[in-house]
């Protein structure tokens, strides 16, 4: 009956699912697929049904991606876009995103938040290639930045699902998310953004991220798929029973090949590096070019190309910005370039058959902190990458049978798989593994080892019970990604500066706005000359009351000095302010002397002003980075220095 249009997801997604293998065949060269689709949309781009599909049908946004994917077809008719426009397009929403406003992700008001948004996103830059309008390409672009800074793991993981509340840069690491879905999504959109704007090389940065530590990393050998990309503890079992993340899974796959090389009018982009070969017709001529490397696991690259006569053509190889060094690129053995990280190279010369390519990609290790809401005791988390590599810790014992292929499920492994992936997906207390390594951050990267004939695998100088293995390679094996360290001795050795006024003991006083009812008295902290550490600034800081913003806090002097440097220290690294403001009185009036937004830094914040002579010293907090706790303001420190002249 044509009302089970409206059943579950089937008028949006499943129609969605049909189109894109329609659309496929169609490429591959079976026309009766094109006859199909088109027949089809003649019918749907007109029936009754479309002003109930975005709302009264199940994740209605998900049904736009089939009609711009038809309309971009050969078959395609303006019907299928402006279908969209009509009946799905939600112009509060582009708004929203085009404001970069986390509350369009995860507090979109129809059905539920979810990393499905994507595929709403991708659409919209359909739409933008289809009409040329800047209202779609500001909200692509502004939906892009969410997710990428609000919403993903180290590592790529989209960190947004359904079923539960997903704050911005909560990172839950013991809640499900890490859907395969949303990473196939995500690779789709900055496909498409890439052939947008192909000398950027951010896309093609996430499109490799998203490959190697998340969809090759949730397949497991021929057993089948996993649904969720977990962090820490047990990888969920696989499972091969038609889940929307094994179809997604497949086909992003199955597409590997389209994401190694982009062609282009005057020659071609290498994005990704891997055995492989591609012929293109350049001016006319033919051109073959093989690439052959081992990579990840070695990064080494050769490409030879191969053209009956000498072409012209302009060769831009990708230098990932994961780089920790410039890239010197040879061509037949002489160097012919070096490529910054983040950028592509350009190669444009006559090719003539028989020319190489060689370079080597600077991979090496890059820890990254982790700012997600499940922090552990002891000391901070942080995730480790090789390159674009995510990396595990593992028990020392087990390293080494980490990357042998699981063996093949029997039918009632695979359905105690589903049921436990069931249960596991609604429990808030699934498994964890937590690691406290005693290594510092500072120290980490120099403490790893290489294991002989064992590529990007890394024992631990002074954790020997541990080793680091990619992640991708992690099958039933307890894990983690996001070990908790030491605390770097550098934080320890922090001290306020003896030449610093701001001091209760230089007779220094201060006053706030509000206090934490639990915290009575702890405004004084801001002046006791105590810089907290990661593992101990509870007790060492001012908390103001967890009312909303702004806060503040003052330091006044005991008589009036001329101040030329601030410095603020914050406590929470996970909370620490992110917009804020410093003013002080000069000659009786308000004087701001820093105005600072959307800062990014965990630790401290430095100014260097212009002399002024005051005797009191405001620090605004209008912003903070929890999203747990988005009210509430804390620092340890206020440091105010006096101008010695410049002599």
């Amino acid at each position: 009956h044509p009302d089970t249009i409206f059943y579950s997801e089937r008028g949006n997604y499943t129609r969605s699912w049909v189109t894109h293998g329609l659309v496929e065949a169609g490429y591959a060269g079976n026309q009766t697929a094109f006859h199909i689709l088109r027949g089809y949309y003649d019918w749907f781009d007109q029936c009754p049904y479309l002003p109930e599909l975005l709302r009264r049908a199940g994740q209605g946004v998900q049904g736009m991606i089939a009609n711009t994917r038809t309309y971009f077809t050969p078959i395609g008719k303006p019907q299928d876009i402006q279908v969209i426009q009509r009946y799905y397009q939600e112009n509060y929403w582009l708004e929203m995103l085009a404001k970069r406003d986390p509350a369009a992700i995860w507090q979109y008001p129809y059905d539920h938040p979810h990393c499905y948004l994507l595929t709403s996103i991708t659409p919209y830059l359909d739409q933008y290639r289809a009409t040329g309008e800047k209202k779609y390409l500001d909200a692509v672009l502004g939906g892009w930045e969410l997710y990428h800074t609000q919403w993903q793991h180290i590592g790529g993981a989209i960190s947004i699902c359904e079923a539960y509340s997903y704050p911005p840069k909560s990172a839950f690491l013991n809640l499900q998310n890490g859907e395969n879905c949303g990473s196939s999504f995500w690779i789709s959109l900055n496909h498409g953004l890439h052939q947008l704007f192909p000398t950027e090389e951010k896309y093609s940065n996430e499109i490799e991220k998203s490959i190697y530590n998340v969809h090759i990393a949730q397949q497991a050998g021929s057993v089948g798929i996993r649904y969720h990309a977990d962090l820490n503890g047990k990888k969920e079992l696989p499972t091969a029973i038609n889940t929307c993340c094994e179809g997604q899974g497949t086909r992003q796959l199955g597409s590997l090949p389209e994401y190694i090389y982009s062609v282009a009018k005057d020659g071609l982009y290498v994005n990704l590096f891997a055995n492989s070969t591609i012929i293109w017709w350049q001016k006319r001529q033919s051109i073959t070019l093989q690439m052959a490397t081992e990579f990840p696991f070695n990064s080494d690259v050769k490409i030879r190309l191969s053209t009956p006569v000498p072409t012209r053509a302009n060769i831009r190889v990708r230098v990932p910005q994961w780089a920790h060094a410039d890239m010197p690129i040879h061509i037949n053995d002489t160097l012919a370039a070096t490529g910054k990280p983040g950028v592509y190279q350009s190669l444009d010369r006559v090719w003539s058959d028989g020319d190489t390519i060689t370079f080597t990609l600077p991979m090496a290790p890059r820890l990254s902190l982790y700012t997600g809401m499940d922090q552990m005791s002891g000391g901070l988390r942080y995730g480790l990458e090789y390159g674009p590599i995510l990396l595990a810790v593992v028990a020392a014992d087990v390293a080494d049978h980490v990357g042998t292929p699981p063996a093949p499920a029997t039918a009632k492994e695979r359905a105690f798989a589903h049921d436990l992936n069931n249960s596991l997906a609604r429990d808030p207390g699934r498994v964890v593994w937590p690691v406290n390594l005693p290594v510092s951050a500072e120290e980490i990267c120099d403490r790893l080892q290489p294991v002989p004939g064992k590529p990007l695998h890394f024992t631990i100088d002074g954790a020997s019970q541990y080793q680091y293995v990619p992640y991708f390679q992690i099958d039933q094996e307890f894990f983690t990604c996001f070990p908790s360290l030491k605390t770097p001795a550098s934080y320890l050795a922090d001290r306020v500066g003896p030449n610093d006024l701001a001091l209760a003991s230089k007779g220094a006083v201060a006053t706030s706005d509000s206090e934490l009812p639990t915290e009575p008295g702890c405004t004084a902290k801001i002046i006791d000359g105590i810089i907290a550490t990661p593992a101990d600034f509870s007790a060492n800081r001012w908390h103001s009351a967890d009312t909303p913003h702004p806060h503040w806090v003052q330091v006044k002097l005991p008589q009036p000095a001329t101040i030329d440097k601030v410095v603020i220290d914050f406590a929470d690294p996970l909370d620490h302010p992110r917009s804020f403001q410093g003013i002080m009185q000069v000659n009786g009036k308000d004087q701001v002397v820093f105005d600072v937004t959307n800062y990014q830094g965990w630790r401290n914040y430095t100014a260097n002003i212009e002399p002024a002579y005051t005797n009191s010293f405001r620090l605004v907090i209008r912003d903070s980075a929890s999203p747990l706790h988005p009210n509430s303001a804390q620092i340890s420190q206020i440091e105010l220095y006096p101008y010695v002249g410049s002599g």
